[in-house]
């Protein structure tokens, strides 16, 4: 006995595709009456979700459950409601750039969600499959005089809306007992509402030319990985690309200037290339980790401070960095344990031919 069902749904920005079999059969007498052994079940499904951004771009993610091992699905809501100001964890000093008590009161909603599914699809190679979204909105109300106008009175206003979708899959690919390849991609698609009406200070406003303009990217993201297993550790090596785009803080917040605009809500992304080689061994008292990287940035997002009242400013620089990285660790007994770590990094201003500052470690 088969039996198939097949279900779509779908409007003019994406669609959802099922399908489901089922079969069964018993085992059979054959012309002597002997019984023949040919029972079996057999089950399957498939799931298409496409997104059609437009009429020339269609992105499709199928999943089939011949393979299937796990899926993991999770969602989340987020509210951030932050206060700044200048007198409640100090006293307040009056200064002419500031005479009054002022306070900050901005805030973040943020949602999203995030399934994942893993497939064997043999018994050396193992994928993982996801697909990821988020939105949120912040708004901001500011009271330059706390005393005679409170914050708490004023309406808050957006200044920003960001959404994310995402698409990524990762391969691991066991070549030997001893030799695993790895490797994976990942697209996401950004989108960047700039909603403010005006730029500047009190001292110096200006109507926001891109205000309600939307800057929206497609970012590509991928990397290999080698491992190999000795009698003295694991080695590994990997090479990769990884895009960015921009946060709220880079372009939206503090009112940044970019190329001699008043606004920098088309900053561009950055992309990261970059190598990395390492070396780990661990034992029952002894364990130990070494690795270096180094880093080509198209389009380094560089902020620059301004002084006085004038804004900061943002640009897009070619940068360099590279750097290492040893730990350790001693289990001496088994309540004590000693650790030790040294990281260095490095970066280089290839546009202006001068150091980054402040390089993560």
């Amino acid at each position: 006995m088969n039996g198939t069902a097949e279900l779509i749904a779908g409007n003019a920005t994406g669609y959802v595709k099922t399908n489901l079999s089922a079969a069964t059969a018993d085992n059979y007498e054959d012309g002597d009456g002997t019984e023949i052994n040919s029972q079996y079940q057999r089950w399957s499904g498939d799931i298409d979700l496409g997104w059609t951004p437009s009429l020339n771009h269609s992105f499709k993610l199928s999943l089939g459950a011949g393979t299937f091992q796990s899926l993991t699905a999770n969602s989340y809501f987020n509210y951030i409601d932050h206060v700044m100001d200048n007198y409640s964890l100090r006293n307040f000093t009056p200064s002419m750039m500031m005479p009054n008590k002022t306070a900050r009161n901005p805030d973040r909603y943020s949602r999203g969600a995030r399934i994942e599914s893993t497939w064997q699809l043999h018994s050396q190679h193992t994928t993982e499959l996801g697909i990821e979204y988020h939105d949120n909105k912040h708004r901001d109300r500011i009271s330059r005089n706390q005393e005679m106008n409170p914050y708490q009175s004023l309406l808050r206003k957006a200044d920003a809306e960001t959404s994310q979708f995402g698409l990524f899959a990762e391969h691991s690919m066991s070549l030997t007992a001893d030799l695993r390849l790895i490797a994976g991609v990942r697209f996401d698609h950004w989108q960047l509402t700039d909603r403010r009406e005006s730029l500047g200070n009190m001292m110096n406003s200006q109507p926001n030319p891109t205000l309600n303009q939307t800057h929206s990217d497609d970012l590509f993201s991928g990397f290999i990985r080698y491992e190999q297993q000795t009698d003295f550790g694991t080695w590994y090596a990997g090479l990769g690309q990884a895009e960015r785009f921009p946060d709220y803080w880079e372009t939206i917040g503090n009112n940044k200037t970019y190329k001699n605009l008043p606004s920098a809500l088309f900053l561009q992304p950055e992309q990261n290339q970059q190598l990395d080689v390492g070396w780990q061994y661990q034992n029952d008292i002894l364990q130990l980790e070494t690795s270096v990287f180094f880093g080509n940035i198209d389009d380094f997002i560089l902020l620059e401070q301004s002084s006085g009242m004038m804004p900061d400013n943002v640009r897009n620089i070619e940068a360099t960095t590279w750097g290492g990285e040893l730990t350790s660790r001693w289990n001496v007994t088994t309540a004590w344990k000693l650790s030790a770590s040294f990281a260095f990094t490095r970066g280089s201003n290839d546009t202006d031919n001068r150091y980054l500052p402040q390089q993560s470690k």
